[in-house]
């Protein structure tokens, strides 16, 4: 017994008539008639009245109909789940604890691999790193830390610093690295954008706004003008650079203050490393062309 078998006895039971069931189906009335004689044979019952003009199922052919519809209802179900199935092993979530990799990262995914579908999401770090692998949510983190827990494998992914964003015409330190917390700056605008490595900055600008004024922006567009006609200094970073153009023709000077770096890192259940080949590609290629400048 096939399950093609079993589609045609249900559409001609739907119908009622071998000619039209034979239509639909898109195969000839006598080839439809010969499977029926062989279900029938093959269950050792007969399942249906014939008249002249009519085919009915008899009380077996009911019985048999149930049964029929369940398995078939069997087959769409298993089909979906297995398409659902194939797409999920094309789709990989991954949690970012900050913007700026996530900016810089996402589009380069797509470039490497175009049949393949990421889904980048925040995370607060907060939350437990292995339980948010474990549960499912996220197939790989991008962490603001090194993450110890023998549940999960982390490894180093990119250092980002910050950079003093001044136009080239200001008077600039005479050092090739500068502390803002030996400074004194007329203003400093800052884009703000939530994430850990801003989280780590807070205290950091509260001591630098004690000499300098710093003025916040959350809307993009409204802080490159404010730059465009203020000329105020702004703070850029090593990842930023490779996304964002600061207005004017500017000077990048590293920070080396210590809330002015993190080190990015990357974490994953060990049991999915096989399946997560493609994000390993691509992390590789971003921490090579962050490192290569």
């Amino acid at each position: 017994m096939e399950l093609t078998q079993l589609k045609q006895f249900a559409k001609i039971a739907e119908l009622g008539s071998i000619s039209e069931a034979a239509e639909q189906l898109y195969i000839s009335q006598p080839a439809l008639s010969t499977m029926i004689k062989k279900l029938e044979a093959e269950l050792g019952i007969t399942l249906f009245e014939r008249t002249r003009n009519k085919i009915t199922l008899n009380q077996a052919g009911g019985l048999a109909l149930r049964h029929a519809q369940g398995i078939l209802a069997q087959e769409e179900k298993m089909k979906t789940e297995l398409r659902g199935f194939s797409r999920r092993e094309h789709i990989f979530k991954v949690g970012f604890c900050d913007p700026g990799p996530m900016w810089y990262a996402v589009p380069k995914f797509a470039l490497m691999f175009p049949e393949l579908e990421l889904q980048p999401k925040l995370y607060q770090p907060a939350q437990n790193t292995a339980e948010l692998l474990q549960s499912g949510q996220f197939d790989l983190l991008i962490t603001a830390a090194m993450i110890e827990d023998n549940r999960l494998i982390c490894q180093p992914f990119i250092a980002d610093r910050l950079l003093l964003s001044i136009e080239s015409n200001a008077t600039l330190p005479s050092a090739e690295t500068v502390s803002l917390k030996d400074i004194a700056l007329s203003e400093l605008a800052l884009f703000y954008v939530d994430g850990a490595f801003w989280r780590q900055q807070t205290a950091y600008y509260q001591e630098i706004g004690k000499t300098t004024k710093i003025t916040r922006f959350n809307d993009f567009f409204l802080f490159q003008q404010y730059l465009k006609d203020s000329h105020a200094a702004t703070v850029s970073t090593d990842i930023v650079q490779h996304y964002r153009t600061d207005s004017g023709n500017r000077h990048f000077i590293p920070i080396t203050d210590p809330e002015a770096n993190i080190d990015y890192h990357f974490a994953y259940l060990p049991e999915q490393q096989a399946r997560l080949q493609p994000l390993m590609q691509w992390l590789e290629f971003c921490r090579a062309e962050i490192k290569n400048g």
